[in-house]
């Protein structure tokens, strides 16, 4: 893995256990997002209908509303339940509790039907000791401290409870935001676990006791040798948090399909028409009886800002006897998914282009969200959002911003680089493309000058090593200039020897005409340098120079790339500058053809070079009048 690679690892890497820390300690902040998210999962399923499936649970509301009482007190109630008893409904669950005195009316009532489900109060409070006396004894995998404690309970009159089928606690538990997504199927008691009203309801109508729920908090809660109808019994499992909580399934926004109003069961006792009818309805049908008059209970969920608690219930019951669950997504589906995220986020920063870099980016948190959306949609999983967007979000922010800070000094060492080769006003246009220096070899012809000072070992070896220095870079800081004056690239410095070629990467049809400017300006330079008189007394420098095909680009190792020249023509170009007259200049055949009529030249020759055939020469004069140099 390359040192870039590593550190957007890292940095990506950061910023994960940044979320984790952030959700773990600042839920506050985390919790709301996570919230918003999967409330727009849900109202996404309910406007599309995608991953909506139908439910077998015939549910039946008989509510008290305006239309019907405009209060029912306990005799209402007992003639609903008589009424409901005799329309044949498979069970009464009453999201209702009838505290304080006695109604014997009631209790005869309700004894009659035999299957009648009632309310309590548990008074859920989180962490205290437990202080009722749970009434069902389970069996208990996993740690329940977090289960909520049953601290103020409060139930209907003993005779109303003794002749029900069952009672169940009615407290709900609304997240911070006040929003109901969760509920409550147990709490805990002295010795002993209170039901939810819910859970109460479907184990009567599974045949399923106490002492056939199997507890394991945190994963589900089993409902062992459940009768599923037709013979048929299984282990029903429920998928609960570390409360005891399930997830809730919002699938539409409430609207009571299936609803009676009591005054028409009160009616059906005496009205034999209306009783067939109520009877097609609600035969052999689970049936919740409410209060639904202006001012009672009512939440807020992520599709209404209104719905009744009995529709809370309902859930929940048609959640468990339909099988049909959601659930959170486990711990080791999230980290794989962030992972995954993490990964495509890796991916789509190795992008050459920045723009590709970004859309690689877009393509890669929108592919987050839609298998998140499809887990949800399809898989019945409730993914966690807060956390993968804020990988995604933080995560792309430190990719692109470490990757314009590493552009940046990768730019500024590029600029460097092609200030060291080029002349200022070339490096500038090639910092703005810089694909114009090939990346590998390119054959072309170009023009290749050699130069060198005369004598230079038998000088240097009199000499101060910082005298030596002092004058080479003397001497080189004036041929480089007068070297990017004409468009040169300068290739290297060979002892105190230099090499320039032109013609590359700037197009210059021209490319032998400035080598040879720029070999005269040079010879002139070192003259005017001679005549300042500096400590190491006068120099004379030999210009060899060379036009042909040569092999140009960034050659070496991934660890050493140096933009330089090679082939024959590098070879004869040295050749010439090691025949030249000390002050003067050898052109080649080819160079002086391309530059024929301009300069006045002589030849010389043959000159030869080891391993290549002989070549034919010319030799200008640097101080020829007719010569125009380039300012």
């Amino acid at each position: 893995m390359s040192t870039g690679n590593r550190s957007a690892a890292l940095a990506l890497a950061t910023v994960l256990a940044a979320s984790y820390l952030l959700s773990a300690l600042v839920p506050s902040v985390v919790g709301p997002w996570d919230y918003a998210a999967q409330d727009l999962l849900f109202r996404l399923r309910a406007t599309t209908g995608w991953g909506l499936t139908p439910r077998k649970l015939a549910l039946v509301y008989v509510g008290f509303s305006d239309e019907s009482l405009s209060g029912p007190d306990r005799t209402e109630y007992a003639e609903v339940v008589r009424g409901l008893a005799a329309l044949g409904v498979q069970i009464q669950i009453h999201d209702a509790i009838f505290p304080g005195e006695d109604t014997p009316a009631l209790a005869a009532a309700v004894a009659e039907a035999g299957n009648v489900v009632i309310g309590t109060v548990a008074g859920l409070h989180v962490p205290t000791p437990a202080v009722s006396q749970g009434p069902w004894r389970l069996r208990i995998e996993g740690d329940v401290s977090l289960v909520p404690d049953a601290a103020r309970p409060r139930s209907s009159f003993a005779p109303l409870r003794r002749t029900a089928l069952g009672d169940g606690f009615l407290d709900l538990a609304p997240d911070r935001d006040g929003t109901v997504r969760r509920a409550p199927l147990l709490a805990r008691g002295a010795d002993g676990f209170h039901p939810s009203l819910a859970l109460v309801a479907a184990c009567a109508l599974l045949d399923v006791g106490p002492d056939d729920i199997v507890l394991r908090p945190g994963r589900e809660l089993v409902l062992r040798g459940a009768r599923l109808g037709r013979g048929e019994s299984a282990d029903l499992a429920i998928p609960i948090d570390r409360r005891a909580a399930v997830l809730l399934d919002w699938r539409r926004p409430w609207t009571v399909e299936s609803y009676i109003p009591a005054e028409r069961v009160r009616l059906a006792a005496t009205d034999l028409d209306e009783r067939r009818l109520l009877k097609s309805l609600v035969a052999d049908k689970p049936v919740i009886v409410a209060d639904f008059t202006p001012g009672s209970d009512v939440v807020a969920t992520p599709l209404d800002m209104l719905r009744p608690g009995a529709g809370v219930h309902g859930q929940v019951l048609d959640s468990i006897l339909s099988g049909a669950h959601l659930r959170d997504a486990y711990w080791w589906e999230e980290l794989a998914a962030e992972l995954l995220c993490a990964a495509g986020l890796l991916w789509a920063v190795r992008a050459n282009r920045t723009v590709r870099v970004i859309t690689g980016i877009a393509a890669v948190c929108l592919a987050c969200f839609a298998v998140a959306g499809a887990s949800f949609l399809w898989g019945s999983v409730l993914p966690t959002m807060a956390r993968p967007s804020l990988l995604l979000s933080g995560g792309a922010a430190t990719l692109l911003v470490q990757r314009y800070v590493r552009a940046e000094r990768q730019r500024a060492v590029l600029r460097i680089t092609f200030e060291a080769y080029f002349a200022p006003q070339l490096a500038r246009r090639l910092l703005e493309h810089p694909e114009r220096v090939t990346r590998s070899g390119e054959r072309k012809e170009l023009t290749i000058l050699f130069s060198d000072i005369a004598g230079f070992t038998r000088r240097a070896a009199d000499m101060e090593a910082r005298d030596v220095q002092a004058m080479l870079n003397h001497y080189f800081e004036a041929m480089v200039e007068i070297a990017f004056q004409h468009g040169g690239t300068v290739d290297k410095f060979i002892g105190d020897g230099l090499m320039v070629f032109f013609g590359d990467p700037d197009v210059q049809p021209d490319h032998a005409g400035r080598a040879v400017r720029c070999a005269v300006a040079m010879q002139r330079r070192v003259r005017e340098l001679n005549r300042s008189h500096p400590p190491w007394g006068p120099l004379s420098i030999r210009i060899g120079i060379y036009t042909g095909l040569a092999v140009v680009g960034n050659l070496g190792s991934p660890r050493r790339l140096a933009y330089t020249v090679v082939g024959d023509t590098v070879n004869r170009a040295s050749r010439l500058e090691s025949e030249a007259p000390v002050g003067g200049i050898l052109l080649s055949a080819e160079t002086h053809a391309a530059v024929d009529g301009e300069i006045s030249a002589r030849r010389v020759g043959p000159v030869r070079a080891k391993n290549l055939e002989p070549m034919w020469a010319y030799q200008i004069d640097p101080d020829a009048p007719a010569l125009q140099l380039i300012d």
